[in-house]
């Protein structure tokens, strides 16, 4: 998972559907996480660049602190 530069989130209300791609674009994982499950994931992931889509969810969880 380190070589991830671009991860795309399908935000849920307990479920998340995780994408992760390489620099080229090329899909190098894809997941079903629980929120606690995503929390932690992202506390310890590379840097990458993080896509939501825009609602009051994804708001919350781009200011939310580990």
């Amino acid at each position: 998972m380190a070589n991830a530069t671009l991860i795309g989130i399908d935000l849920g209300k307990h479920r998340f559907f995780v994408h992760a791609q390489d620099a080229r674009g090329a899909q190098v994982w894809r997941k079903k996480m629980t929120r606690k499950q995503l929390y932690a994931y992202l506390a310890t992931c590379p840097v990458a660049v993080l896509a939501m889509e825009a609602c009051a969810g994804a708001h919350w969880l781009g200011t939310r602190r580990a």
